[in-house]
């Protein structure tokens, strides 16, 4: 049987649908019927795409071999077995216990245990186990140490710092260095920047630098050692490197410019406010004025070599002992040093020695009529008085304690000082014009001289006036009533100290055809060693005693003869010398 193609109730045809039926419940309302829908059209539509889309794919893909099968992924490794790791585990434990755990318990583990660590851990092979880092382990342990040992040695060197022990010999020249009393500005600095990091006890260390820094610092040091070594092979050339430290330290020569020259044992500085260093013209006049100074002072020594160091068997200079002189340049700048240490000297002193600190000090003026030469000559042997009179087992220090003659100390330097130039030269022991201008102002103001016998006994400067002036003299002359004259008139007996002595000891040494001279050896021979070995109404021997010892003065009949002789002497000179121009 076919299909049935009806429109009724039952059945239907699968290409049209079946009418519905209506069901009237109440007036009839018109009814659209609308054609057939999208919606009944859909799956047929759905249907044709996907065969369209299996042609497209059969035909793009016909004649193509298939893709292979996807490679199965490849064995895992088989790990190989390290026989190292045994050491390794073992080097670890080996920091962790030895060092870590030490140093985080602060239990005190010293630089000094770490570094024998070090070398056990070394002879143990931990430093040569592959695969262990042993100086990444090793910076670890001296980083902590750092912060408890900033300047240990082996942990900066860890870190690329030099430590400046590793330069040979650093604490005993750094010890020699802290020590050095005279020093170039650059190792001052030196030591200025080192010496409170540089510590001797209780254990050596010392600070660590960058490479460059110790490139700079190891020449420094090396030029510090070459001038340690000659301060300890040339004492004289360090005690006067000492004498130039201390006159730039002075808190008063330190305020003056200047240069100075060397005549070993002497040394002479030129200072003055005034003086400028780098002026060209400044420096060429000063070098030939320290040039002759340099000549006076050589003349000078060899003077004294003939006439008392060889003749009286005096020894000779102590290495290292130096004397030094300082020449001021101008008068202004020696009367500001008066006032500056508080003793402004009296009109007319042209120069003194301190028995303090045994230097002699004197200034220049070309104007003057007493030069500078003749006041160093004279200074400077009054220093090597003192320096002969030293003895370290008595108790007198210097030649003003042990020569009690002020005559006797004046008059020597007085007879050695006056000096003139002759060719590139100097001579002593000159006749002085301006001495025997005083002795003719005496006669016209008819002031008496003071007689020998008791010249001799007078001790010091103090003794000289008290007794002199207000005594002998108050006895033979009136004196003025007002306190200028009397003034002008101590002053003349003052000058009269001087001039006496300088013609008494001429006589001695030079008088008579040198007639005296070996007496007077004798009793200069006996005043530098204080009178040692004579006796005297005291118990010891005073200067006047051992005068007439050694002179064989022991009557007034003798001291009359001594004191005729004495006054021809005086009268021939007043006749040969003439005044100064």
């Amino acid at each position: 049987m076919g299909p049935r193609i009806s429109h009724g109730d039952e059945g239907g045809d699968l290409l049209m649908p079946r009418p519905r039926r209506e069901v009237r419940r109440g007036p009839a309302r018109p009814r659209h019927r609308e054609p057939s829908s999208w919606r009944a059209s859909a799956p047929y539509v759905a249907v044709a795409a996907a065969l369209l889309g299996i042609a497209v794919f059969f035909f793009a893909t016909r004649g193509k071999p298939a893709p292979p099968p996807p490679a199965p992924p490849p064995p895992a490794p088989v790990k190989a077995i390290d026989p190292d790791e045994a050491r390794r585990a073992e080097a670890r434990e080996w920091f962790l216990t030895s060092f870590l755990d030490e140093l985080r318990r602060d239990k005190g583990l010293p630089g000094s245990r770490i570094d024998a660590l070090f070398e056990e851990g070394r002879k143990l092979g931990y430093d040569r186990i592959r695969g262990f880092d042993w100086e990444a382990e090793r910076k670890k342990v001296y980083l902590r140490l750092l912060d408890r040992e900033p300047d240990h040695p082996e942990a900066n060197r860890a870190f690329g710092l030099v430590p400046l022990a590793d330069y040979p010999d650093f604490y005993e020249t750094f010890r020699k260095l802290t020590d050095a009393k005279a020093l170039p500005p650059e190792l001052v600095k030196l030591r200025d920047s080192y010496e409170d990091k540089v510590r001797l006890a209780p254990r050596r260390s010392a600070p660590a630098v960058s490479p460059e820094e110790f490139q700079r610092v190891k020449p420094l040091l090396d030029e510090f050692k070459e001038l340690a070594l000659r301060y300890e092979t040339d004492p004289t050339y360090k005690a006067i490197a000492e004498a130039l430290a201390r006159v730039k330290i002075d808190p008063i020569l330190g305020q003056y410019e200047f240069v100075h020259v060397e005549m070993r044992p002497f040394v002479l500085f030129y200072g003055s406010r005034e003086l400028r260093a780098g002026k060209t013209d400044v420096a060429a006049k000063l070098k030939a004025r320290l040039e002759s100074f340099r000549r006076l002072i050589d003349d000078l020594l060899a003077f004294h070599r003939e006439r008392w160091i060889e003749p009286l068997g005096l020894p000779e200079f102590v290495e290292g002992e130096i004397f030094c002189v300082w020449v001021f340049g101008d008068r202004d700048s020696w009367e500001h040093y008066g006032r500056q240490v508080g003793t402004p000297l009296p009109p007319g002193t042209k120069g003194y020695f301190s028995p303090r600190d045994h230097w002699a000090f004197v200034y220049d003026d070309p104007k003057e009529r007493m030069g500078v030469d003749v006041a160093v000559a004279h200074e400077l042997t009054h220093l090597l008085q003192w320096h002969y009179s030293k003895d370290p087992e008595s108790e007198f220090r210097n030649h003003f304690d042990r020569i009690g003659a002020i005559w006797f100390s004046e008059g020597w330097a007085e007879y050695v000082g006056w000096v003139k130039r002759e060719g590139d030269g100097y001579v002593f022991a000159q006749d002085s014009p301006l001495r025997m201008e005083a002795y003719q102002a005496f006669r016209k103001l008819e002031l008496p001289l003071y007689p020998l016998q008791e010249f001799v006994k007078r001790e010091s400067y103090s003794d000289w006036m008290r007794e002199v002036f207000s005594t002998w003299l108050a006895k033979k002359v009136r004196l003025p009533d007002k306190p200028d004259q009397l003034a002008a008139l101590g002053d003349a007996y003052f000058a009269m100290l001087y001039s006496q002595s300088w013609l008494f000891t001429k006589f001695l040494y030079d008088g008579e055809g040198g007639k005296y001279r070996d007496k007077a050896l004798q009793f200069t021979k006996a005043s530098l060693k204080g009178y040692l070995g004579h006796k005297g109404e005291r118990g010891y021997a005073r200067a006047h005693e051992v005068f007439g010892e050694i002179f064989e003065l022991k009557t007034k009949g003798d001291w009359d003869r001594f004191q005729a002789e004495f006054d021809r002497f005086l009268e021939k000179k007043l006749y040969e010398v003439p005044p100064p121009k």
